[in-house]
């Protein structure tokens, strides 16, 4: 979501003519009835997800992609250095049918875990699923950035790079048909800030003020 914030702290949205808000959803699931109800006209997804409710026949569709490869890690308690130690353990996910959960069990078994070797617990957002590792309620957890570099800052382990697993795997931007159709201006506004966000983060003169 840093193209969000970027484009919210400097002024990119406000030049756009847009009152722009963010809320922050406890899962995928959320997210998709969020939009599909218009309660929120855009949200962000890994492309799984939406494309699933597209198939079902939400009245939503898939506009942009802010990330195009995967990211995050399986990130385990300091005990559990390898994957072997997490057998009969659970494992924090977002959700039990999300795409990040496919490809973590997906990457369980190219390291020799079947599924029923480990309990998939669904605990809710990256803020939650930190919260659980850092509690001991699970033994490891799928954590993307910031929180899994934090985790390894502290002891924790990065057992596993999704990018290395699945380099493609785009983080969408998603709209509510309903919302388009009545306010096509402002999607496009809204994409407009988006993308002048990314040419700043992309900008080499402004990588340290970016990155704090």
């Amino acid at each position: 979501h840093w193209t969000n914030f970027i484009a919210q702290e400097k002024g990119f949205f406000e030049r756009e003519g847009l009152d722009h808000n963010y809320v922050s959803m406890s899962d995928m699931q959320e997210g998709m009835a969020q939009l599909t109800g218009g309660n929120v006209p855009i949200v962000t997804a890994m492309a799984d997800t939406p494309i699933m409710e597209i198939e079902k026949g939400a009245n939503i569709r898939i506009i942009a992609s802010v990330v195009r490869a995967g990211f995050g890690h399986i990130v385990s308690t300091p005990a559990c250095k390898q994957f072997d130690q997490l057998k009969g353990k659970g494992v924090a996910v977002i959700d039990l049918k999300s795409g990040s959960t496919v490809i973590l069990r997906e990457i369980m078994r190219k390291n020799g875990l079947n599924d029923q070797d480990y309990a998939v617990r669904h605990v809710g957002g990256t803020p939650k699923r930190y919260e659980a590792l850092k509690q001991g309620e699970v033994a490891a957890a799928f954590l993307s950035p910031p929180y899994d570099f934090q985790a390894e800052s502290e002891g924790y382990n990065l057992l596993a790079d999704y990018a290395e697993y699945f380099p493609s795997y785009p983080l969408t931007i998603n709209v509510n048909n309903d919302f388009s159709s009545t306010y096509p201006d402002v999607v496009m506004k809204y994409l407009r800030a988006m993308v002048k966000a990314s040419q700043w983060i992309y900008d080499e003169k402004n990588r340290e003020v970016a990155v704090a």
